[in-house]
């Protein structure tokens, strides 16, 4: 982590919580230790996320994630330095998709067509199940219970 954050954060359109070990006075929960940090995830895990938008891309002719890009394609099209596309390229819990002109109908037609194959299975939206609201929600709710043990 490039950060060196001393407070929490959120990272990827809600897709994870990033907590300085030690930094409340208590175990996060449903987190896991990563670089220094409790992490709580939330969401669809990437892989299985960027298989879904692979599938769908495919079957609806409309675009390509980060991950199927080179770092130069990113850079071009982000208009960001090689470096930050580099970056920007290495995803854990949320993948920047582009969709070509005229194809986000088809894609979110087979995405949902995708995701509700399966019985009990949820329709996901291209970025997957996380929320930025929900993942504020959470971090707010740490910092309640913190501020009650004081």
């Amino acid at each position: 982590m490039q950060l060196d954050n001393r407070h929490p954060f959120i990272v990827e359109n809600g897709g994870a919580i990033y907590v300085p070990r030690g930094y409340f006075p208590f175990r996060c929960p449903n987190s896991r230790a990563e670089d220094g940090y409790e992490v709580i995830e939330f969401g669809t895990p990437y892989r299985e996320l960027v298989g879904l938008l692979r599938r769908a891309a495919a079957r609806a002719a409309a675009g390509a994630g980060f991950h199927d890009m080179s770092v130069a394609e990113i850079a071009i099209r982000c208009l960001l330095p090689v470096f930050l596309a580099e970056r920007a390229k290495q995803r854990a819990h949320d993948e920047p998709f582009e969709v070509v002109e005229g194809g986000t109908h088809r894609l979110l037609n087979v995405i949902e067509r995708q995701g509700s194959a399966g019985p009990g299975r949820p329709v996901l939206p291209p970025h997957g199940m996380q929320d930025k609201a929900m993942a504020a929600q959470v971090l707010t709710g740490l910092y309640r219970r913190a501020s009650a043990r004081s």
